[in-house]
């Protein structure tokens, strides 16, 4: 059973020969836990490799950006709560006007982990 810390084996061939990333969040395990797996498609079929140090580059910033809300706000995984989809969806609201792609991608992870639509409720 995989934990959420865990990368899924699939059983292919690890594509980080070093690590793409860097950031004071980030080292070379990190690599191949979360860019290793994400550069395939579910097929098996290869990304672009500017795709891929795009990916990583991402996720080493977003990374970084929720450890410090962590460490600033003591925030752990309150994500995971389930009476929060509308404020979620409102916060997810807001930041989009506030303008950081980051702070959006944070919420739109929350939201696509618990299933929850970004679509406004009418």
């Amino acid at each position: 059973m995989e934990t959420p810390h865990e990368a899924p084996n699939h059983n292919r061939a690890d594509p980080c020969d070093q690590p793409l990333c860097a950031g004071p969040a980030w080292n070379a395990d990190m690599d191949r836990l979360i860019i290793g797996p994400a550069v395939r498609n579910i097929e098996g079929d290869e990304m672009h490799p500017n795709t891929t140090k795009l990916m990583a580059d991402f996720t080493s910033a977003l990374a970084d950006k929720l450890a410090a809300a962590e460490k600033k706000y003591g925030y752990a995984d309150n994500w995971l709560t389930d009476d929060w989809e509308a404020e979620c969806r409102q916060k997810l609201i807001a930041h989009i006007e506030k303008g950081d792609p980051l702070d959006v991608a944070a919420y739109c992870a929350f939201m696509w982990k618990r299933g929850w639509s970004t679509k406004r409720k009418q």
